[in-house]
C-alpha cells in the first residue's frame, strides 16, 4: 500500500511541477497508466487482494490518479487543437473544464455507491496515522496506535549517520532538480512523506532507511567528488587561482572597485576569491576527507 500510494504521490507531484514550468511530458502517463494497469491487473488476481484497488480507501488514491492523469491527457488535445500555452487563461480555463467535469462525476458515482457498502473504511492504522487515537477495543491495534512518535534516539540508533545525511541531503535536491527532475522530486517527496510517518510511529522508522541511505549517498557522493577534483589541475584552474590571489576574476581580469564591495555582494565575492585563491588548503582539506573516508 505506501509503495502503491507513494508511486501515485511522486506522478501527481510530477505533474504540478510540470504545470508550473508550462511544459506536459506524455510519458509520465504512460509510464503511470503501464504501472497501474498491469500492477492492479496482476493484484486483482490474487485471491485475497480481489477488488481492493477499486473499493479500499488506502489503496483509491492510485486510482484517483489514474482517472486524473487520462483526463489530464485528453484535456492537452483540446488545449492544442486550440494552440494555447498551458499557463495561459484559454489553456487553464480547458483544463478547468475537464477536472470540473472529471470531480463531479466521481462525486457522483461515488455517491450511488457508498450507500452499498462498496468502499471500505480506513484500517485502524492508518487511521491512526492521520488522526488522534482512539481506542477501537482491539489490544493489537491499540497497542500498535499508541507507540510514541520517534525520537532523535531512535533516529540515531536504526539509521546511524544516514539520519544526518537524510537531513542534509533533503536540502540539497533542489539543486539537483534542473539535472535529475524526476529522481529528484521522487526523493523530496518520499523523504517529505517518510518522515511525516515515522514521527507518527517510530516503528514506520523502518520506511525511512532507503531515502536517508540515497540522500546519505548523494551528499557523499558531492563530497567524494569535490575532494578528488581538487587533485586534478588544469591550465584554466592554475590561471583563475592567479587572478584570485591578486582579487580579480576570470571574467572581468579587472580588479574589484573597492566602493562597490561594502555589501552583502562584496563579502560573498570576497569569499570566492579567498576560496579560489587558497589551492593548496582545498588539497588539504580534500586529503583529510578522502583519508577519514577510507
Amino acid at each position: 500500500v505506501f509503495v502503491l500510494n507513494m508511486v501515485a504521490l511522486h506522478c501527481a507531484f510530477s505533474v504540478v511541477i510540470d504545470w508550473i514550468l508550462n511544459k506536459y511530458d506524455p510519458t509520465l502517463v504512460k509510464a503511470y497508466s503501464l504501472f497501474f494497469v498491469i500492477g492492479t491487473f496482476i493484484a486483482t488476481c490474487v485471491p485475497p487482494v480481489g477488488l481492493a484497488p477499486f473499493k479500499s480507501l488506502e489503496q483509491i488514491f492510485a486510482l484517483l490518479v489514474f482517472v486524473f492523469l487520462i483526463v489530464l491527457h485528453m484535456s492537452e488535445f483540446a488545449r492544442k487543437k486550440a494552440d494555447v500555452e498551458i499557463l495561459s487563461r484559454d489553456g487553464l480555463r480547458i483544463r478547468a473544464k475537464f477536472f470540473v467535469g472529471t470531480v463531479c462525476g466521481i462525486f457522483l458515482f461515488a455517491f450511488l455507491l457508498a450507500p452499498t457498502g462498496f468502499f471500505g473504511p480506513l484500517s485502524s492504522r492508518v487511521r491512526g496515522l492521520f488522526v488522534a487515537h482512539t481506542r477501537t477495543g482491539n489490544p493489537l491495534v491499540d497497542s500498535v496506535a499508541e507507540h510514541q512518535p520517534a525520537t532523535a534516539d531512535a533516529y540515531w540508533h536504526y539509521l546511524h549517520y544516514a539520519c544526518y545525511g537524510w537531513q542534509i541531503g533533503i536540502f540539497m535536491l533542489p539543486f539537483l532538480m534542473k539535472k535529475y527532475l524526476r529522481a529528484a522530486s521522487f526523493l523530496f517527496v518520499y523523504g517529505i512523506v517518510a518522515y511525516y510517518f515515522s514521527l507518527k510511529m517510530a516503528r514506520l522508522i523502518l520506511l525511512s532507511g532507503p531515502v536517508a541511505s540515497s540522500l546519505s549517498g548523494i551528499c557523499l557522493g558531492y563530497l567524494v567528488e569535490w575532494a578528488a577534483s581538487q587533485f586534478y589541475w588544469s591550465h584554466d584552474d592554475e590561471t583563475e587561482e592567479q587572478l584570485a590571489a591578486q582579487g580579480k576574476t576570470v571574467s572581468s581580469g579587472k580588479k574589484r572597485v573597492a566602493a562597490g564591495d561594502t555589501g552583502f555582494d562584496g563579502v560573498l565575492r570576497d569569499m570566492k576569491l579567498a576560496y579560489k585563491a587558497s589551492k593548496m588548503l582545498r588539497m588539504g582539506l580534500a586529503a583529510l576527507i578522502l583519508l577519514s573516508l577510507i
